[in-house]
């Protein structure tokens, strides 16, 4: 079975205090610094699922593909971070499709600099395109962590989902590029067994990330104009 290094959920009761890990903000999904006309895909199903919808919590419904077929081939989300970037995990969540729950089961990532020639990202020690762990359920956000990658363009390859379609709503989680980490940052998957014992650190962050958010939209959707 593939590895992952952060397959549990996050825990949504996280006090909203920690220790910043570095290289692990939002990257602009929820806070709509990554805008609609730099999301796209492959396809949408329909129009409520059209990939500016696959924004982490916000989003109503979140995007899916036409395929319904499993598992997916080449059905795609795509990122466009506006310039390099470190993007250090993702934070990936489904959806609801009128009366169903629908979530991703497996998917691939690949990155690019031109948004053209993709990456995939590779098991650790291995020519083979990684296979990530999806969500236990439509609501949950999870964090899946990365390289760090270097990378502009970063795509999500849904291969598998529920039987009832698929729900896909996301963060990137990273930072920009400054000094001596652009010198010291590959374009490469690979984490030595020294930088797997940090993912504990970045999942801890990423889930108090989400509880901040959550906060703030609830307040915010409750503000009176």
């Amino acid at each position: 079975a593939p590895e992952d290094t952060a397959a549990s959920p996050c825990p949504l009761y996280l006090p909203l205090y920690f220790t910043d890990y570095p290289c692990s903000g939002m990257l602009g999904m929820v806070s709509g610094q990554i805008s609609d006309a730099q999301i796209s895909a492959s396809s949408h199903a329909e129009r409520g699922w059209v990939p500016e919808n696959a924004r982490l919590l916000t989003g109503r419904s979140g995007w899916t593909q036409q395929q319904t077929r499993h598992p997916f081939r080449n059905e795609w989300l795509q990122m466009d971070l506006g310039q390099d970037k470190l993007v250090s995990g993702l934070l990936i969540q489904g959806g609801r499709h009128r009366d169903k729950n629908v979530f991703m089961k497996k998917f691939k990532v690949g990155y690019s600099n031109n948004g053209s020639d993709f990456t995939m990202v590779k098991e650790d020690n291995s020519s083979r395109p990684k296979i990530f762990i999806g969500n236990q359920n439509h609501d949950t956000p999870e964090l899946r962590t990365l390289g760090p990658l270097l990378t502009r363009f970063l795509r999500v390859y849904p291969e598998r989902a529920t039987p009832d379609g698929l729900g896909l709503r996301l963060e990137l989680l990273g930072c920009e590029i400054h000094g001596e980490l652009a010198q010291t940052s590959q374009h490469t998957h690979t984490r030595s067994q020294t930088n797997r014992k940090t993912d504990k650190h970045v999942h801890t962050h990423a889930c108090t990330l989400i509880v901040m958010a959550t906060v703030l939209l609830n307040n915010d959707s409750h503000r009176v104009d």
